[in-house]
C-alpha cells in the first residue's frame, strides 16, 4: 500500500502566523555625491534641433541682436533647470545626511568583508547565528515558518505537522489514547440555582476504565483534582479539563460528576480512574427509548477503527431484537478514504462505483468496492472481506445528517441516495467535496505536509457535479430549534430531537 494517505477529513487550519513588515530603506542607505552641473549633452534632447553654425556671417546688427536674444533666453532657462536640479540634489544629500544621524541606529549594514556565497534561508539563519541579540528555539521558527509557507497557497485545508503533530495525527486515525475512555461534549447545566459548566460524558467506551470504574452515560463531569488543587470546569474550562484527564497509563485521574436524580435534580459522585491505553470509540449505539426495535448508531468519524466498530454495533443490535437502524452522521467531519470504502462495503455489490475523484491536470480516476486487505495493525480493519461485501444491502435503514456533516461522511450519504441504500433526514450538509494527501517530508525537514490533490465525487454522480461549497439535501429536511443547534447533538434528549423523531416515523 501507497504510504500517502488520502484523507477527506474537514479539519481545523493552524492559526495564521503573523510576522512584522519591514521597510525597503535601501535609498537612504547610499553615499550621496556631489550635485554636478548639466552639459549640454544631458539637455541637448531639450534643445528642439538648435546648432549654432560654425563660423557666424556679417549681418545687420538688428539681426545680429534679435539672434543673440534667442541664446540668451535659452541658456537662461537652462541655467534656472540646472539650479533647481543642483537645489534638489543638495537637499536630498541634506535630507539623507540627517535621517543617517537621527536613524543610524536602526540601518543594516552589510558587511563588506564577508565572503559567504549563501542566499536566502541560509543566508538569514547565518545572520541570526551572529547578530540576533537574544535566545531563539532554530526548531521552533522552523516550524512556524513552514506552517505559513504552506498556508500561503491558500488551501483551506493545507497544514505542516511536525514530527510530534504527525504522530498524533496517526494516533488519531489509529484510534489509540490513553485516557479512561469516555466520549464527551460541553454542557451547561442549572445546578443549586446557578448556571454550571460541565463536561456531558455521552457514551462509556466499552472495556474502557470509566465503564469498570462506574462511569455512567449521562454523567456530567464536575471538577477534577489537578497539582494545583480541586478546579471546576468552570475554572478550567472545556479544552483544560479534558487535558487533565490524559497522561500516562498507570496514573490515575480523581474527578467529580453530577448525576441526575428521580425528582430532576443532582447529586455528587467521586471517581478514582485508573489510565490505560484504549481503543477510543468512534462508533457507539443506543435504542430508541420509545421502541427498543428501532436502533441508533452514531458514527462520530471515519478512521481506520470505524469499520470493524461498525459492524460489531449493528450485530450487537441486532442480537438486542432491532430490526430498524437510525445511521446517524450528525457533527460527523469525516475521515479517511479506506475507512469510508470499507463501510459502505458492507451496503453495497462488488464492483460498485463508490467514489471518483479528480486530479489537478483532469485525470478522472474511478474507484469501485473489490476485496483488499490492508497489512499493520493500524488499518488492517479497513480490509474489504469479500463474504462481507453487501452484507447491509437490505438493512433497514434511515440516515440523519446537518450542517457538520462533513467530507467522508457526505460522502456516505451521497452514496445512500446515489444506491437507494437509505432516505437522508437533516439539514443540508458542509460541503466539502476536496481531497487531501499527506507526504512524508525528508531532506532536513521532519513531519509531513497536506494539501488538497483532488476533487472527489460519489459512486453514482455521472456528471461529476459534486457538492464542494454547495453540500447535499437530505431526502426529508427537518431542522432543530435555535436552543438545540447550540450545543452537541449527541447531548439532546431522544424525545426532543425533531429530526431522530422524524426519521423514526419513516419506518412506519
Amino acid at each position: 500500500m501507497s504510504n500517502e494517505n488520502n484523507n477527506l477529513h474537514n479539519e481545523e487550519t493552524e492559526k495564521r502566523i503573523d510576522s512584522e513588515s519591514i521597510s525597503d530603506i535601501s535609498s537612504c542607505d547610499r553615499d550621496t555625491e556631489e550635485p554636478v552641473s548639466a552639459t549640454s549633452e544631458e539637455l541637448g534632447e531639450e534643445q528642439d534641433g538648435y546648432v549654432l553654425p560654425e563660423e557666424p556671417e556679417e549681418a545687420p546688427k538688428k539681426k545680429k541682436a534679435k539672434k543673440e536674444n534667442k541664446i540668451s533666453v535659452k541658456a537662461y532657462l537652462f541655467s534656472t533647470i540646472a539650479v533647481v536640479i543642483a537645489t534638489l540634489l543638495l537637499t536630498y544629500s541634506i535630507c539623507a545626511e540627517v535621517f543617517r544621524a537621527k536613524y543610524a541606529d536602526n540601518l543594516v549594514i552589510q558587511d563588506q568583508g564577508s565572503t559567504t556565497a549563501k542566499v536566502g534561508i541560509d543566508l538569514l539563519n547565518e545572520y541570526i547565528d551572529q547578530y540576533f541579540y537574544g535566545e531563539y528555539d532554530k526548531s521552533e521558527m522552523l516550524a512556524k515558518a513552514l506552517k505559513a509557507y504552506v498556508q500561503a497557497t491558500g488551501d483551506p485545508y493545507a497544514a505542516y505537522y511536525t514530527l510530534e503533530e504527525l504522530i498524533e495525527l496517526n494516533n488519531d486515525g489509529a484510534a489509540r489514547m490513553c485516557g479512561i475512555g469516555v466520549n464527551v461534549a460541553y454542557e451547561d447545566i442549572d445546578y443549586n440555582g446557578e448556571t454550571t459548566p460541565t463536561i456531558h460524558v455521552f457514551n462509556v467506551m466499552d472495556g474502557s476504565p470509566a465503564l469498570t470504574s462506574g462511569v455512567q452515560a449521562g454523567d456530567r463531569i464536575y471538577s477534577v483534582k489537578t497539582e494545583e488543587g480541586v478546579k471546576k470546569v468552570g475554572e478550567l474550562g472545556y479544552e483544560g479539563t479534558l487535558n487533565v484527564f490524559l497522561g500516562e497509563a498507570g496514573s490515575f485521574v480523581e474527578f467529580t460528576v453530577l448525576r441526575e436524580t428521580d425528582d430532576g435534580g443532582y447529586e455528587e459522585r467521586s471517581f478514582t480512574v485508573e489510565r490505560k491505553k484504549i481503543e477510543s470509540a468512534s462508533v457507539y449505539a443506543e435504542r430508541l427509548e420509545s421502541d427498543a426495535t428501532v436502533g441508533i448508531i452514531n458514527i462520530l468519524e471515519f478512521n481506520y477503527k470505524t469499520p470493524v466498530q461498525f459492524e460489531a454495533k449493528v450485530e450487537e443490535l441486532k442480537k438486542a431484537g432491532c430490526d430498524k437502524f437510525v445511521i446517524d452522521l450528525r457533527g460527523n467531519p469525516g475521515g479517511y478514504e479506506i475507512s469510508i470504502a470499507a463501510v459502505l462495503s458492507y451496503f453495497l455489490d462488488e464492483g460498485d462505483l463508490y467514489i471518483q475523484t479528480k486530479s489537478t491536470d483532469g485525470t478522472v480516476t474511478k474507484k469501485a468496492i473489490e476485496p483488499c486487505e490492508y497489512e499493520g495493525d493500524d488499518v488492517k480493519g479497513c480490509s474489504i472481506i469479500k463474504e462481507k461485501i453487501g452484507i447491509y444491502k437490505q438493512l433497514n435503514a434511515v440516515v440523519l445528517c446537518d450542517e457538520n456533516t462533513a467530507s467522508a461522511a457526505e460522502l456516505f450519504v451521497a452514496n445512500c441516495k446515489d444506491y437507494g441504500i437509505a432516505k437522508v433526514v437533516g439539514v443540508t450538509t458542509h460541503g466539502k467535496g476536496c481531497m487531501q494527501t499527506t507526504f512524508a517530508l525528508n531532506g532536513g525537514f521532519s513531519g509531513a505536509v497536506k494539501l488538497t490533490t483532488h476533487m472527489y465525487y460519489s459512486g453514482g454522480d455521472e456528471k461529476l457535479v459534486g457538492y464542494d461549497q454547495v453540500g447535499i439535501e437530505p431526502d426529508v429536511k427537518v431542522t432543530l430549534d435555535e436552543e438545540q443547534t447550540k450545543v452537541n447533538i449527541h447531548i439532546v434528549p431522544q424525545s426532543e430531537d425533531a429530526q431522530l423523531l422524524a426519521a423514526v416515523e419513516l419506518f412506519k
